[in-house]
């Protein structure tokens, strides 16, 4: 993010009513940033054009009011916040990081307020200068006196996000600190699998939902065998749904694996996880088990059989005439008073924006086309699931499309890819430039059939 010299206003000239706008809608352009890296309806450019230019629109126009506007409105979003708010403090931090006051920021990894911690630390990740970097590394010495186990975790993490050399992660990775754990597991990924897998497959099990995500997809990474059985067991999990698991199954497994997953949607509970991880098998085999479902009455489950459709087949269900223009006006309406669930969880999930299907045009489509997909090999958008294919749609597909192949890369890569997800568009698309240079030779054999 970069931001040209501007001449800074002196506190007389400040119409705070505006400032005050100002630092909201870019606390809203922010939500809105964090929200489009996951959904279906954007794509990297989408995202450059879109939320990314608005919020630094609005970080360049608090600039501008300079230190009278840092010393009275921002510093105290990350010192003194009375109702913190994350994305508030993240705006605050990427403007006082552009004014270069990043030592504002850095001492806001101290602060006694969760969310101010974590803002500093996302603001430092994806703008803070070359001199955060030398502080990390001087904080992580093993000659040095270590900082605190919570803020030990946030540098790890830190260091891992910022591209930096890490220091041995063993005692980390058997930390007592829940978030310690999750960041030395995530970090891991880039290590020596003959030092770490022992280490690090004891947290397969562990208590925090975090330490064991990270573990299971370091493990994977690291080509570890049990770490692959584990995940297997967690996907067929009957009493619990398990996403992730689910998805890693699908990315990674082959067909004998992928039967888990059409195995579950006859449970009510796992049906939703199941459809979202079918559509990453590559299998055309799978999809005249979809077509059933995208007539269901419940929305999510048409909708993300529709989604898992287009993404083996490559037929745009998002469109005319195979998108229900229809029932998606029925399904914008309100619901009856009766019938709404007031205890539902109201925050819009990224599968909410796929669209509803029409019926009849996608089962007359394959039964018209169907035939002519090849079994024989896995598809990705109706072509051979191959790298330059992945990395087409990294670029051009949307960002839910891209996170999910991003793993895809990242576990087959053992973690050479550095894919991450969250970063301004520019690096996220610098990202899969430098993943072009790997070969098919660097990939690993998977367990399951790849």
């Amino acid at each position: 993010m970069e931001h040209a010299e501007t001449p800074s206003l002196i506190e007389g000239e400040v119409l705070w009513d505006v400032v005050d706008e100002h630092l909201d809608e870019a606390e809203f352009a922010l939500e809105s940033w964090r929200r489009a890296l996951h959904s279906p309806l954007y794509t990297l450019d989408e995202l450059a054009r879109g939320p990314e230019a608005r919020l630094f629109a609005h970080v360049d126009a608090l600039l501008i009011h300079g230190k009278s506007v840092a010393g009275r409105l921002l510093v105290p979003e990350l010192e003194a916040p009375d109702d913190p708010v994350f994305e508030r403090s993240v705006a605050a931090a990427l403007v006082l990081l552009a004014a270069g006051r990043w030592d504002i920021v850095w001492r806001a990894l101290s602060s006694e307020v969760a969310v101010v911690r974590a803002a500093a630390a996302e603001g430092l990740v994806l703008a803070g200068p070359p001199e955060v970097d030398k502080a990390i590394a001087s904080q992580l010495d093993p000659g040095c006196v270590g900082p605190p186990p919570g803020l030990r975790a946030t540098l790890l993490e830190l260091a891992f996000r910022r591209g930096l050399d890490l220091p041995d992660l063993l005692g980390a990775l058997g930390s007592i600190e829940p978030g310690e754990a999750a960041a030395a597991a995530m970090a891991a990924r880039v290590g020596d699998p003959a030092r770490y897998l022992p280490a690090l497959e004891p947290l397969l099990d562990h208590p925090d939902p975090c330490a064991r995500d990270a573990a299971l997809i370091t493990g994977l990474c690291l080509g570890s065998t049990p770490t692959w059985r584990h995940c297997l067991a967690l996907a067929a999990n009957p009493a619990r749904p398990e996403p992730l698991a689910m998805l890693l199954v699908a990315l990674l497994g082959g067909p004998e694996q992928h039967a888990i997953l059409t195995g579950h949607l006859t449970r009510k509970t796992h049906c939703t996880a199941a459809l979202a991880a079918l559509a990453w098998t590559g299998q055309a085999a799978v999809v005249p088990t979809l077509l059933p479902w995208l007539a269901s009455g419940n929305p999510a489950v048409a909708r993300l059989a529709s989604f898992a459709f287009a993404n083996l087949t490559g037929v745009s269900t998002s469109e005319r005439p195979y998108a229900s223009r229809e029932r998606a006006q029925e399904e914008d309406a309100l619901p009856d008073l009766e019938d709404d669930d007031l205890d539902a969880d109201l925050l819009p999930c990224p599968e909410d924006d796929l669209p509803l299907p029409d019926v009849e045009a996608i089962e007359a489509h394959w039964k018209r086309h169907g035939g002519k997909l090849d079994a024989r090999q896995r598809i990705l958008a109706g072509v051979p699931w191959t790298l330059a294919a992945c990395f087409d749609q990294m670029e051009h597909a949307s960002l839910y499309v891209r996170r999910r192949l991003g793993l895809w890369l990242l576990v087959r890569s053992g973690g050479a890819a550095r894919i991450t997800g969250r970063a301004w568009s520019s690096a996220l698309r610098d990202q899969v430039i430098r993943a072009r240079s790997l070969t098919p030779r660097a990939l690993t054999r998977w367990f399951g059939g790849w």
